[in-house]
């Protein structure tokens, strides 16, 4: 399941003077090309010519060249990548009203930078709302185990996705089974603030968020140290060139499906194992997800 982002002939403001205009289109370009991803595409309106029909109509309060220059930003910054369609303006308000159970292949939103649009069912103004429905589609849709690794690398953007973390094939049951807990903790590393040299602290922190265990390697360290799996738990991290060599000991437990609310069977089978790396956009490294390493 992905989301479908639909640009239509009232997704875009062309009033209130050329400045203003041209401001909301930028807007809207840097939106689009900000949150397009493997989750999230995005889609015109068959009808979208018509908005720029109506911007050549007399006495529309722009000149002849601020049309050229609105004309060139709609078809160029903010329509460049994307999909065009055979689906009319109405046929999308129709769409992002559906219930969700009646979606197969993808959950349909309405894009706009004009916040008086009115009230509909899926609609997203800015970045934080398409990142809360890219949240909402991850944790309330099932997904192939060969497609999520791409959806949650594109979505998390403040962590740093170690080329071999992607286990969950290893997992004890569907990883579909433990998504939610997945997502939940991903984005508490995601949105996680303070990062400093108290790694106890920050392991406190974050398991304040989350409902289970975040702890340090514990018993099978001193094993560790003494034979050759003792470099198991750290990983190569480049990061703007840099190279580290990071502990990512520290891991999650997995311990109860999504579906176990009374936490009746407990496993000790999975793990997020990561690293704290510190950097401003790369917080932490996700090392692996997957099984008890």
């Amino acid at each position: 399941m992905k989301n479908r982002i639909w640009i239509a002939k009232n997704s875009l403001v062309l009033s209130g003077g050329f400045s203003k205009v041209q401001k909301l289109l930028d807007e809207a370009s840097r939106i689009k090309n900000q949150t397009k991803s493997e989750l999230n595409s995005y889609s015109q309106s068959n009808d979208i010519g018509q908005l720029i029909e109506k911007l050549y109509e007399p006495d529309n309060g722009f000149n002849e060249n601020e049309k050229g220059v609105i004309t060139s930003i709609i078809y160029g910054p903010v329509l460049s990548g994307v999909e065009k369609s055979e689906i009319s303006t109405n046929e999308i308000l129709n769409l992002i009203e559906e219930d969700d159970k009646d979606k197969q292949v993808s959950k349909d939103f309405l894009f706009s930078i004009d916040k008086s649009i009115g009230k509909y069912k899926n609609i997203v103004f800015n970045e934080d709302d398409i990142f809360q429905s890219s949240i909402e589609t991850l944790k309330n849709f099932n997904h192939s185990v060969e497609n999520f690794p791409s959806y949650i690398e594109s979505i998390f953007k403040n962590l740093y996705f170690c080329p071999e973390y992607n286990s969950l094939s290893k997992l004890d049951s569907d990883f579909n089974e433990y998504k939610k807990a997945i997502i939940d903790f991903l984005l508490c590393l995601n949105n996680f603030e303070n990062i400093d040299v108290d790694t106890k602290r920050i392991l406190r922190e974050i398991k304040a968020g989350v409902p289970y265990d975040v702890v340090e390697e514990g018993g099978g360290k001193e094993k560790r140290r003494n034979n050759s799996t003792s470099d198991r738990l750290k990983r190569l991290v480049v990061i703007n060139k840099e190279r580290k060599n990071i502990n990512c000991e520290y891991h999650y437990k997995l311990s109860y499906k999504d579906s176990d609310n009374q936490r009746k069977k407990y496993t000790n089978a999975n793990r997020i194992y990561f690293g704290i790396l510190g950097y401003k956009e790369n917080k932490f490294a996700i090392a692996h997800i997957g099984n008890h390493l």
